[in-house]
């Protein structure tokens, strides 16, 4: 490393070591000086008196901050957190805290964020101590844990810091809150002059939580201290660069990774070596397909029998493909099956030989290909999208009496009732193109009765008039909050603290409590009903459809009712308008939205798509620029409200490109409308002949799970939310 390169890192490790420790370190005697261990208590003594109150300044504030009932402080204190109003939180939240002791640790925990926020850290941390001292159970412990030893750091306690990190890794159990410990484990350890400590707790963060919010700071302050202390890695080695590399790929920094793999390029590896190397190259260079097409040429140059041959040669095959180089697509699908038939890619290279052929309208040797894999891979994923296309290729070129005997005869092997009602759907179709209508109709007829699945019986509904079937689940009664069990210990804790939020109308706290209730469920048929009603109550819909899932899978919980809970209205008001506002049948838009996000306002995408419509920041921007708002690159696309907004409006944007079909509006929607035109031009037909031919299996299944969503609400709630919508404004002409 260069002169100057080791300055600047000794400027970055300098600049770390007094963020870790604030302004300095804390004078000799004073509270925050003192360790926990020689208080005698594992957190201060000194919370033992009512937090925050000596520094709410003047009394007349005093004054203001303990008026009204404590549940009101605790509600504004709150509000006024969520408002980023720091200092009115403090006083409120901080009157809550001694005076509402079914939420204390609620306001102890957000009065320490405040207080944080407002620049006072010895505040907070005493806020943190008391809540962890007199609220251990509380499931805000482990935030509160994290956020102590955050604190301490920034009062210069690296040691507490160090300890209390320590137990948070070993108890919380969400990866975000055990990633920002393991952050505050490196930084202490540095500040402290552990500086093997620090790099191992970086590093452990780097591999066990890649992609999280601290991984960036981790990797920096990493290589700040590896360029100080080099002895600490090889980084003269091949290996050293490999390593890092594959670590990089795994951050989501390939451009980070090709600076390694061209560092370890440099070191003249074995050939052994360079192969992985030129391999992680590839992978690297995915943006750039013509430059990974020659990587991933060379590796196999390199290593023809590699542990990543088969990878590769899939990878080549997808740039050929997506190229339009049939013929050199094909050879390298086939030279996965020949050189590594017992790969887990064989299968699926089988498959994508036969859809290439598809392509080139060769269906009878596409026909081929699908029996072989049924023979030489009979229980794969491939052979489950084999068995519909072997007879496909039939319908595909108008053998339609072929088709339906052998639409039949694969029905007898389907493993589904979804597989089966393909098999049927498509034997009826083929029977209706070759001249049996009477038969066909008599087929449709009974599949669209059908409720072991939906997409397939509503499209033999669209095909016949025939009345809606029933569905128990529609009249399944949904859990309630009452009678309340009686409970004691650790359960009665979490269910006080979680009807208490309710009637505060702080719902979006109340989840947190409700899990914590359902580790004491299991067996309990009365406690199971109270967590999901308290889910259904708090309008928590991605928390109940998980919980009645596990429960149903438990056989704990009936399946209708089971079924009733996953497909929700959630946000019934908000979709109901927003299906109004833009014209959008209401019931394709809740199973859109229930594809998306399972009603998750939170989601997050590896795209970074959000909320739930899982919107792209680029496209909720576009939107909201469209719709006339102010200031749209601010817009908080995981707001409910916004989010359906902009997603209706961009799905209704997309109804009117493909004039109101919903099939190729969701496509679109999940693959992009360019996608879409491609396989218009490479497949036209009919909608349901169409969706068969999309040629990613993941939006061929997306469009069928939506349409077929839409059937399942239909059943679920009849005209409902048809209602609903009428009632809902307009959107204005203007």
């Amino acid at each position: 490393m260069t002169t100057i390169g080791r300055r600047l890192a000794a400027m970055m490790l300098l600049a770390a070591a007094t963020t870790a420790a604030g302004c300095g370190s804390a004078r000799a005697g004073s509270p925050t000086a003192r360790s926990s261990r020689a208080q005698g208590s594992k957190y201060s003594s000194e919370t033992a008196r009512p937090v925050g109150l000596a520094s709410t300044g003047t009394s007349a504030q005093g004054a203001a901050a303990t008026s009204g009932a404590p549940s009101e402080a605790f509600v504004d204190g709150y509000r006024a957190f969520e408002k980023r109003q720091y200092a009115v939180a403090s006083e409120r939240l901080s009157y809550a805290a001694s005076a509402l002791p079914t939420l204390a640790d609620y306001a102890l925990y957000y009065l320490g964020r405040s207080q944080l926020e407002n620049g006072e850290p010895a505040a907070a941390a005493k806020s943190f101590e008391r809540l962890l001292r007199d609220y251990p159970e509380s499931v805000n412990a482990p935030a509160a844990e994290v956020s102590l030893a955050e604190t301490y750091l920034k009062l210069g306690r690296a040691s507490d810091a160090f300890q209390t990190a320590s137990r948070t890794v070993k108890r919380a159990r969400t990866a975000a809150i055990r990633a920002r410990a393991r952050m505050v484990l490196g930084r202490a350890a540095l500040a402290m002059g552990n500086w093997r400590g620090a790099y191992g707790a970086l590093m452990a963060l780097r591999n066990e939580y890649p992609r999280s919010a601290e991984d960036v700071e981790a990797r920096k302050l990493a290589y700040s201290i590896l360029a100080q202390h080099p002895s600490l890695e090889k980084t003269g080695s091949a290996q050293y660069h490999l390593d890092e590399a594959a670590l990089l790929l795994r951050e989501g920094a390939p451009a980070l990774a090709l600076v390694q793999v061209r560092e370890g390029l440099g070191l003249s590896p074995s050939r052994e070596m360079r192969a992985e190397l030129v391999f992680l190259e590839a992978t690297a260079l995915r943006s750039s397909p013509r430059r990974a097409e020659a990587a991933y040429l060379e590796y196999l140059r390199l290593a023809p029998e590699g542990v990543s041959a088969p990878v590769a040669l899939e990878r080549l095959a997808l740039i050929y493909w997506d190229r339009n180089r049939m013929e050199q697509a094909r050879r390298m699908f086939a030279e996965i099956v020949k050189r590594f038939p017992r790969s887990r890619l064989a299968p699926a290279a089988m498959l994508r030989i036969g859809r290439i052929l598809e392509e080139e309208k060769k269906f009878d040797l596409a026909r081929g290909e699908y029996l072989r894999i049924l023979h030489r891979y009979p229980d794969s994923e491939a052979a489950s999208q084999a068995r519909f296309r072997a007879p496909w290729m039939y319908y595909m070129t108008g053998r339609y009496a072929l088709a339906a005997a052998s639409f039949q005869a694969m029905r007898m092997k389907a493993r589904s009732a979804s597989e089966r009602d393909k098999f049927t759907y498509w034997r009826a179709r083929a029977l209706e193109e070759s001249g049996n209508r009477s038969g066909a109709r008599r087929i449709f007829a009974r599949l669209s009765q059908g409720v072991q699945s939906n997409y397939y019986p509503a499209l033999a509904a669209l095909r016949v008039r025939a009345p809606m079937p029933f569905l128990p689940a529609s009249v399944a009664e949904l859990p309630k909050l009452e009678p309340l069990p009686a409970l004691s210990g650790s359960a009665a804790f979490h269910l006080k603290r979680a009807i208490a939020l309710q009637k505060l109308g702080l719902n979006q706290l109340a989840p947190g409590e409700l899990w914590a209730l359902y580790l004491h469920a299991t067996g309990e048929p009365s406690l199971s009903r109270v967590v999901l009603a308290g889910f259904l109550a708090s309008d928590a819909y991605y928390d109940a459809i998980v919980a009645a899932a596990r429960m149903e899978r438990r056989g704990e919980l009936d399946r209708n009712v089971a079924e009733r809970i996953r497909y929700p209205r959630g946000y019934h008001g908000l979709v109901s308008a927003a299906a109004r506002r833009e014209r959008i049948d209401p019931w394709f838009l809740f199973a859109l939205i229930r594809q998306e996000s399972l009603f998750n306002p939170r989601a997050t995408s590896v795209s970074d798509a959000r909320g739930l419509m899982q919107l792209l920041p680029s496209t909720g921007y576009r939107m909201a620029r469209d719709d006339g708002r102010a200031d749209p690159r601010r817009l908080d696309l995981y707001d409910p409200q916004v989010n359906v907004e902009l997603g209706a409006a961009y799905l209704a944007k997309l109804l009117a490109m493909f004039q109101g079909d919903q099939m190729k509006a969701a496509a679109a929607y999940n693959a992009g409308e360019h996608a879409v035109e491609k396989w218009l031009r490479l497949s036209p037909g009919s909608d349901d002949e169409w969706v068969e031919n999309i040629t990613y299996r993941e939006t061929r299944e997306y469009v069928k799970r939506v349409i077929g969503g839409k059937r399942e609400y239909q059943l679920l709630y009849g005209s409902d939310a048809a209602k609903s919508a009428s009632a809902a404004p307009r959107r204005s002409s203007g």
